[in-house]
């Protein structure tokens, strides 16, 4: 990870420039830092729907702005907001390596 990492005074964490060379390097400090996260709430700007499975529990869904949708990440993944906000249709499946999302445009 390439950025400057900032502790507040509450325990928050803010990172200023934060680019991770592909989901690896997201995945990997995750898991690093995993313990020093529990109870804490990590705030994340996905697009990837399949990230959105491996790293959220819950999700705010925007557009323009606003709050579309909020809920449990699958919940908001196979919902028809998802679909009307971007256009497209999810497919929700299963695999040995987890839970995937099939997006068709």
């Amino acid at each position: 990870m390439f950025a400057k990492k900032i502790e507040k005074p509450n325990g928050c964490y803010t990172f200023i420039g934060a680019h991770w060379p592909g989901i690896g390097g997201l995945g990997d400090w995750l898991k690093a830092n995993g313990k020093d996260l529990a109870g804490k709430t990590v705030v994340m700007i996905l697009h990837d729907f399949e990230q959105v499975l491996q790293f959220a529990d819950r999700v705010l869904l925007m557009e323009k702005g606003q709050i579309s949708m909020a809920g449990e990440a699958v919940e908001v993944l196979s919902s028809r907001e998802i679909s009307q906000v971007y256009n497209v249709k999810t497919f929700l499946y299963e695999t040995e390596d987890g839970l995937h999302c099939y997006v068709k445009m």
